[in-house]
């Protein structure tokens, strides 16, 4: 993991910071939590210089909420029209989308931390400008209103390609891609006959099996919120626990994990011959037995049914 240093300077002009960055953000109802999110865009200490909001239908007041925030933004702000398929169909759409240059996944009812890109573009400026690259970090779990909930969600893991197979290895909401592996995304994306049921599972094994680089940064970003809306949440808990569970027991798991090796076979011929070797490995079964035995998922949902039963002793 290469060294990641804070950033420390202010809010200035955008042209002295290199190669443009652009805020993608899938919204759906999101008038709760949404405008604390674009607070903190603004209060980031490397602006972006576009945020690209795509919105899947909204009913609520989100549309309004930014509307007004486009014409009081430094930065420019585009409002698209969602293609209502689901949240990774959404944010493939952003991407699809989206201006030359570095790209940042938002989520509507997250919080950054100010150095949030700031700190992600530094860490990618040392490498190649052709190499792909994705950076991603831990994030700071949090209730619905922001106080820190369970310890910091750090991915255990340094990420390589045959690891990405059985297992999500950065949080989409943390994701920022370099130009190149935004350019590779958006080629891979002609090459596909189905979405990924995880748009963020698909980016990393994409850069990853192309030959590029990702970062996983230890120091949180995010302040990852947790509400009743989740799509799959942080996973605390003795019920969270038990749905992962139940995820890897009645073939979830296995189908989602699947599904993602079959979209990124359609990329096929991108790939280095090693990232395609294991691929095929992987989709016809000849690592399955190293797959269930060693699935993290499932050491992640018996950690959580452990550490939930000590927290009910305690506290009795």
């Amino acid at each position: 993991m290469a060294a990641l240093t804070p950033a420390t300077s202010k809010h200035s002009g955008l042209a002295k910071h290199g190669a443009r960055i652009s805020v993608l953000m899938p919204t759906l109802n999101g008038s709760a939590f949404l405008q604390e999110q674009l607070e903190s865009l603004l209060a980031q200490t490397r602006l972006p210089d576009c945020l690209l909001v795509s919105d899947d239908g909204s009913t609520d007041s989100t549309l309004a909420y930014l509307h007004s925030f486009a014409a009081r933004a430094p930065f420019r702000v585009r409002i698209l029209r969602g293609p209502g398929r689901g949240a990774a169909a959404n944010v493939l759409s952003l991407i699809s989308s989206a201006p030359p240059g570095a790209l940042a996944l938002c989520d509507q009812d997250d919080v950054w931390m100010p150095e949030k890109l700031a700190r992600a573009r530094r860490a990618l400026m040392g490498l190649p400008r052709e190499t792909p690259a994705l950076y991603a970090g831990a994030r700071i779990v949090t209730n619905r209103k922001l106080a820190p909930k369970g310890p910091i969600k750090v991915y255990p893991f340094m990420p390589d390609f045959p690891s990405s197979l059985r297992q999500n290895p950065a949080a989409g909401n943390t994701i920022l891609l370099n130009g190149a592996a935004a350019r590779l995304a958006r080629f891979a994306l002609r090459d596909l006959d189905t979405i990924p049921p995880f748009h963020d599972w698909w980016l990393c094994q994409l850069v990853l099996g192309c030959g590029g680089t990702a970062l996983l940064d230890p120091v949180p970003q995010v302040l990852y919120r947790q509400h009743r809306h989740n799509l799959i949440g942080a996973g605390f808990g003795l019920r969270a626990g038990l749905q992962r569970l139940k995820w890897l027991v009645d073939g979830t798991y296995h189908s989602w994990a699947s599904a993602q090796a079959d979209a990124l076979f359609a990329s096929r011929n991108r790939l280095t011959p090693f990232a395609y070797e294991h691929l095929q490995q992987f989709r016809t079964g000849q690592i399955t037995p190293e797959y269930l035995s060693r699935n993290p998922w499932l050491q992640i949902a018996l950690n959580t049914l452990h550490a939930a039963k000590r927290r009910r002793v305690i506290n009795r």
